[in-house]
């Protein structure tokens, strides 16, 4: 009997979420010549770097900002600012104590998602087959 799994070489991959860690690894695997089917039980794209979007405004309820420390990673962050997917975030965070307050971590560069951060996960399901609204089950053999 013929393994369904695996076609002509290449892998029928089922990838369960659409958040940055899903797509990233769905993308890596399409890169590379598999077949790839993303499942999300969300509207859209984002996880925990979705944004909301009311009438009146719209909003990141998940990360606000991210920072980048692995030199691969900073690469393809490089690449997101040059096509304006992400942005320096000039915000200031402050640490309060007490009755004083203090700047934390002005040395460290964060980045937000242009225009919301789900911009991210919106670009890395770019021509990837994903399945919102769909809830994956426990595996049974």
């Amino acid at each position: 009997m013929k393994n369904e799994a695996v076609v002509e070489g290449r892998l029928n991959v089922a990838v369960v979420g659409a958040g940055i860690s899903g797509l990233a690894c769905a993308r890596i695997v399409s890169n590379h010549g598999h077949r790839v089917q993303v499942f999300d039980k969300a509207r859209g794209a984002g996880g925990r770097m979705s944004t909301r979007r009311t009438d009146a405004a719209h909003f990141d309820h998940g990360a606000q900002y991210f920072t980048v420390r692995d030199p691969k990673f900073a690469r393809r962050v490089g690449s997101w600012l040059q096509d304006g997917l992400v942005a320096k975030w000039r915000g200031k965070i402050l640490v309060l104590e007490a009755a004083d307050s203090r700047s934390k971590g002005r040395d460290i560069d964060r980045f937000v998602g242009v225009p919301g951060m789900n911009a991210i996960c919106r670009d890395l399901a770019a021509n990837l087959s994903v399945s919102f609204e769909t809830r994956v089950e426990e595996p049974k053999r």
